[in-house]
């Protein structure tokens, strides 16, 4: 059986979802004042878009929704940095959400696809097993009606009377050698007409 692959861009749906979710409300928070910001939410609000779509499309999907919204964090513009705050700091509190972003879309993702795979696989096997089933059921109707034409065309075959087929029964016995096989035939004709068979 073979095994066809999986889509490597994801679905139209999965982009239209995309740009609902994430890009309208970066382009809202960063060019509309009065939208509020989405920076100081906890848990971040970006979750919910990559979580989902992970869960529903895929892995690709789902990494395509933690770049949109990596991107949208850049955008939008890192908070600053804490007083007394050394940089090493201020990168791990800065980039620790957006690296959690990218696994969970990869774990979730990849879990995904292979229900999503094992979903194909099943949708193969009933497709195939539905053309058998059609072949087998095409067969049978086929035998059937070879069997009917049989049965008709036994039906409508000269029957031997059933004395006939007697006297020549016991003719066969009492035959003489030079007669065996003339009693022989008759008893095969009146048996089988149309065979031929010989001692």
């Amino acid at each position: 059986m073979t095994r066809t692959e999986l889509p490597v861009l994801p679905p139209g749906l999965a982009l239209i979802e995309i740009a609902l979710l994430l890009v309208v409300p970066i382009l809202l928070e960063r060019w509309w004042p009065a939208f509020p910001d989405l920076t100081t939410s906890n848990p971040h609000p970006y979750w919910g878009p990559i979580l989902l779509l992970s869960l529903q499309y895929g892995t690709i999907s789902g990494l395509l929704t933690a770049i949109v919204a990596i991107a949208g964090t850049v955008l939008i513009g890192l908070p600053e940095p804490d007083i007394g705050e050394n940089h090493f700091a201020y990168m791990i509190r800065v980039w620790t959400q957006p690296f959690l972003w990218i696994t969970a879309a990869l774990l979730l993702g990849h879990f995904r696809m292979r229900q999503i795979e094992h979903r194909d696989e099943l949708s193969r096997r009933v497709v195939m097993l539905s053309n058998r089933s059609s072949a087998l059921a095409d067969y049978a109707n086929n035998l059937k009606a070879r069997c009917d034409m049989l049965e008709r065309r036994a039906a409508g075959r000269a029957v031997p009377a059933g004395g006939e087929f007697l006297d020549a029964l016991f003719a066969l016995p009492a035959a003489s050698p030079d007669r065996l096989q003339a009693e022989f035939n008759r008893l095969i004709q009146t048996a089988f007409p149309g065979a031929i068979a010989s001692i």
